[in-house]
Parts: C-alpha cells; structure tokens; sequence
C-alpha cells in the first residue's frame, strides 16, 4: 500500500492545467484568425493532444506507484 493515499484525479493540479490547457487550445482553434496563419490550429491540436497525454500519463504512474 503506498504511503500517500491518491487524490481523486479532478483534485488534482495536473487536471487542472490539463483542462486549461486544453480549453484554451479549442479556443484558439475557433477564433477568427485562427484561418489566417496555417499553423495554428495545428498547433492548438499538437498542445491539447500532448497536454492530454501527459496527464494520462502521470496518473497512470501514480496508480501503479511508480
């Protein structure tokens, strides 16, 4: 048994930043000048892709204590 108990994941930081981040992403895509660089809303995906992958990462490392 770990010594830390473990956190519901909405409590944590990483939720947190990872619903910001990923908010804020979807927000980028849908604004109107998001049609007049190229780049953007591939970027805005590549971030909410890695942003949600890290935190299914790191709780996946808590749950198994690692």
């Amino acid at each position: 048994m770990p010594s830390n108990p473990q956190k519901p994941g909405v409590k944590t930081t990483e939720f947190w930043i990872t619903i910001a981040t990923v908010s804020g992403s979807l927000a980028t895509m849908a604004q109107p000048f998001a049609e007049l660089h190229p780049y953007v809303n591939a970027a805005a995906l590549l971030t909410a892709g890695v942003s949600s992958a890290a935190y299914a990462l790191s709780r996946a490392k808590t749950k198994t204590g690692s």
